[in-house]
């Protein structure tokens, strides 16, 4: 890229990093596991941790029975495109 064009390409541009640790191979940790043992540190228990609004339990049963409606949609297709 010319020198010239570099400068107003640097406000757009952010670094991003996604760092998860593995042990012997197999996922051990990442973000989201940090975010909740340190929520489990601050308040010093799980369940304080964990405790879900009556929305966010909305949520959660929204997300599960559209991505469980998904696979089996994905599936469907899959298995379609395969008997051709």
């Amino acid at each position: 890229m010319p020198a010239s064009r570099s400068p107003a390409l640097r406000p757009h541009l952010q670094p991003r990093h996604k760092l998860w640790l593995n042990w012997n191979g197999a996922f051990l940790m990442g973000p989201r596991y940090l975010r909740f043992l340190e929520a489990v540190e601050d308040t010093g228990t799980i369940r304080a941790a964990a405790r879900l609004s009556a929305e966010a339990r909305r949520l959660v049963t929204l997300f599960a029975r559209w991505r469980r409606d998904a696979l089996r949609l994905s599936d469907v297709a899959f298995r379609k495109i395969m008997r051709r």
